[in-house]
């Protein structure tokens, strides 16, 4: 592969995933916005990445042809009527789906012979500020493909490489969730009567605190929760509850909607 930043990279789907990773590309510094056009139904939604010399269209397959990076950031129900229409514009490019409980043999039977190389991709959405996880699976990647991959997916936070695609899904459910379950901590709080403020810095310091101590987040918790005190009583309440059962339940739920994606029937693209 050709230098990072002489790629060529198009965005298929303008949503908040799309949207999001073109807004942490460009907050990096790294790419220059006339290095990427962005397709998407509707232009008005997309119009203002024009400020960045980015390209826009609503035509797949323009942004497809134009590109040796290919993004494809749509919803799990309109993918395979996108790959169909772009497959024969893929070949010798990395296709890297962004789109949750599609799997790659599934891409890669609707692009059928073409020699593109197929990566599972799986990033939240603070990516947009730098500071994102972003997972990422791929069977056939050379040595130096996959070091500017990781290279490119560095620009928006931490990297995870897996090993096995269905971690892919696990990751899902933990990084791609994790910033509404988190939100959702942060509501709960805030409905007890804490300040939205107060809690995003307890937040901010505890995590703060983890990484500069060098802790472990049940050191933490075994040096604060002192026997007979406040914060061992409200733990205690939690296990007592089966909080911790159930917040596990919730995820696997999570998991078992990527499976029932996963296995619905494909669409017939048109």
């Amino acid at each position: 592969m050709d230098k990072l930043e002489n790629k060529r990279i198009a965005v298929i789907g303008g949503g908040h995933i799309g949207l999001a990773f073109i807004e942490g590309l460009m907050n990096s510094g790294r790419i220059d916005g006339s290095k990427l056009i962005v397709a998407n139904p509707s232009l008005n939604k997309i119009l203002y990445l024009r400020k960045f010399g980015i390209s826009i269209t609503t035509n797949n397959r323009e942004a497809a042809n134009k590109s040796d990076l290919i993004f494809i950031a749509v919803k799990p129900t309109t993918i395979f009527n996108a790959l169909h229409e772009i497959k024969d514009l893929t070949n010798n490019k990395l296709l890297i789906s962004f789109v949750a409980a599609v799997r790659i043999k599934n891409i890669r039977k609707i692009l059928g012979n073409s020699s593109a190389k197929i990566i599972r991709a799986m990033p939240n959405i603070p990516i947009c500020i730098n500071e994102g996880v972003i997972g990422f699976y791929s069977e056939d990647l050379k040595k130096n493909e996959k070091q500017q991959l990781f290279k490119l997916f560095s620009l928006l936070g931490h990297v995870v490489e897996v090993t096995k695609e269905l971690d892919i899904d696990r990751l899902t459910v933990v990084s791609g969730c994790g910033p509404a379950l988190v939100s959702h901590y942060i509501n709960m709080l805030g409905d007890f009567g804490a300040q939205e403020s107060t809690i995003m810095h307890i937040i901010k310091g505890t995590i703060s605190y983890l990484s500069k101590k060098n802790v472990t987040p049940l050191s933490l918790i075994n040096s604060v929760a002192t026997k007979g005190g406040i914060t061992e009583s409200i733990l205690k309440s939690l296990d007592d509850s089966q909080f911790k059962s159930i917040f596990y339940h919730s995820l696997e739920s999570g998991l078992q909607k990527i499976k029932i994606l996963s296995c619905k029937k494909m669409r017939t693209p048109v």
